[in-house]
């Protein structure tokens, strides 16, 4: 035994006097600083009573990932936590409050683990099949690779390599016995319908690199999208699981699974007032499957984070450019739930096989992406629910006057606390949003016109957004990026002078500028005495920034001393 576990031996030994609500504020000291699985590796020394209180704040917040450290630690992996959790005669699962699904290193992971203790020795039926372009009627064809019943353990790299042996084993007999036809194509063709559902990243990847090999048996094959039906032995663990746990409050969904239609029916169903969090971890090729209208229609629906695709258009032609911004709106607009919202765009620049064409003709999901300004194309029907917190990097997107004041009348702006548009000053949309956003306490925004996308008309002057800056009282947190901090006065924040407790400045030219050539122009000096109330503050222009905490009640003076001073440590 390591010395950590002898620690937690007679740590636990030492439970064994104590009151069960001291037990239980230990217990959650320990949980909280990360280390569940230390605290729980030897509890079979302590009572019974004080084990099933440990058990119980233990899956208060369960996270299911593999790099939960109890997941792997403790004694509930022998046995059975998600048999345990599907036990309706188990009062585990009553105990579960928030329930965190990822993330996963492996996406296979999740589906194995269920496989471990679905299994119990007995073969899984999973199914592989793969879509070709029927050129003749322009139809989308789904054949079977595998769909034989597989013992244990998903080993998703060698299925991948049977199923492309089969397919290719077929196209040569079809070939054979053909001998007048063409030869194959060497065009990988995607179908306006494919799906990724849930592959996992080492799927993806063995994709990639049989694909790129040239001696590859996936060679002069038309290979459309593979869809691998996890779903159908996952999703009937989370649902009876979810289904037991009666006081469930929250579900994070923090993989590239799709949620599974079931378990949404049975949060529905058994469960209608528990939030639904969604954030999507990955970009690119994780992103290649379907846009999950269903989940983002969801009245549970409380927070998103998710990669919505748009390619940029040409500086000269708004029009020509194709997004999902409008149906991301329609699908939020359905919900009317949604609390916290983050969207990441992703285009055909970032994305890799089988996306990355110039023409775009390879699109997934193209029979749902809109041609037009890339916009949420707002109409004077349109209602979008009250946000609380909004990040929307605003690169790329087209915002005309009509547009903004558009937005505006369709979404209820009054309850915003937080918004992040990057590092972009959107002139129209700052100066429609004048006075609609008086709630805000947290901004993000930058200036830079030298560098400006055409997309985003930005100010020629700050002054310009000086009355939207003026008409947010409550602002504590500001994030501020620019060009050349020197060159901007600090007027324009006037309002927030004494409101303001945090404050970040990024420059461009980090590591450009001399630390100490700032230092003697009182650059610093002057922002801590034009924002008094400061509690910390980061200013970035320079490697290693500068940055400290202090307490409010010291002078400017001394905050610059004492950043210094941290600043001399860190270089």
């Amino acid at each position: 035994m390591s010395s950590n576990e002898d620690s937690a031996a007679a740590a636990s030994r030492g439970l064994l006097g104590l009151p069960l609500v001291l037990v239980r504020e230990i217990f959650e000291l320990v949980y909280n600083n990360g280390s569940p699985g230390i605290a729980l590796s030897e509890l079979r020394l302590t009572s019974r009573v004080c084990r099933r209180e440990c058990e119980r704040l233990m899956v208060r917040s369960l996270n299911l990932s593999d790099t939960e450290s109890f997941w792997k630690k403790t004694s509930l992996r022998s046995r059975g936590l998600l048999k345990r959790l599907q036990d309706p005669n188990d009062e585990l699962a009553e105990h579960v409050r928030e329930l965190w699904l990822g993330p996963f290193d492996n996406n296979d992971y999740f589906a194995n683990e269920v496989l471990r203790y679905e299994a119990d020795g007995m073969s899984i039926p999973y199914s592989i099949w793969f879509k070709t372009m029927d050129r003749a009627s322009g139809e989308a064809i789904r054949s079977p690779v595998i769909s034989e019943p597989q013992e244990g353990f998903v080993d998703g790299k060698n299925v991948l390599c049977e199923a492309l042996k089969k397919m290719a084993s077929r196209k040569r007999a079809e070939n054979n016995s053909n001998p007048g036809a063409s030869a194959p194509s060497s065009q990988h063709e995607v179908t306006t319908e494919t799906a990724w559902l849930g592959l996992a990243p080492s799927l993806l990847s063995s994709i990639q690199q049989l694909l790129r090999d040239p001696d590859s048996i996936a060679q002069g094959s038309d290979f459309g999208a593979v869809l691998w039906d996890n779903e159908g032995y996952v999703s009937p663990v989370l649902g009876r699981a979810i289904r037991n746990m009666t006081n469930l409050c929250s579900v994070t969904w923090n993989t590239n699974f799709l949620f599974p239609r079931d378990v949404l029916r049975i949060l529905q169903q058994n469960h209608p007032s528990v939030h639904i969090n969604v954030h999507q971890p990955m970009p690119a090729l994780s992103n290649a499957f379907h846009m999950d209208c269903t989940l983002l229609s969801s009245p549970q629906l409380h927070s998103a984070d998710i990669y919505v695709y748009g390619t940029p258009h040409t500086r000269d032609d708004f029009q020509k450019s194709y997004s999902e911004y409008r149906l991301v709106k329609n699908c939020l607009a359905r919900g009317n739930s949604i609390k916290r919202l983050t969207l990441k765009c992703d285009g055909t620049y970032n994305w890799g096989w089988p996306t990355r064409l110039a023409d775009g003709s390879a699109l997934i999901r193209w029979n749902r992406i809109t041609e037009g300004p890339m916009n949420f194309d707002w109409q004077e029907s349109d209602r979008f629910p009250a946000l609380k917190e909004f990040t929307l990097p605003l690169r790329g997107l087209y915002l005309s006057k009509d547009h903004c004041d558009m937005w505006v009348r369709c979404m209820d702006w009054s309850h915003l606390v937080h918004l992040d548009v990057g590092r972009f000053t959107p002139q129209r949309l700052f100066v429609a949003l004048t006075g609609r956003v008086s709630q805000l306490q947290k901004l993000r925004f930058g200036y830079w016109p030298k560098w400006a996308y055409r997309a985003v008309p930005e100010c020629e002057s700050l002054s310009l957004i000086k009355p939207f800056l003026d008409s947010i009282s409550a602002l504590q947190d500001l994030s501020f990026s620019c060009h050349d901090i020197r060159l901007h006065p600090l007027p324009i924040f006037e309002a927030q002078q004494h409101s303001l407790r945090r404050l970040k400045i990024e420059e461009n030219y980090q590591g450009f500028y001399d630390s100490k050539a700032i230092e003697e122009e009182g650059v610093l000096l002057r922002l801590l005495e034009n924002f008094p109330g400061l509690t910390s503050a980061e200013f970035a222009i320079c490697s290693p920034p500068f940055e400290a905490e202090w307490d409010a009640h010291l002078t400017p003076r001394q905050k610059l001393g004492l950043m210094l001073d941290k600043r001399m440590t860190a270089v």
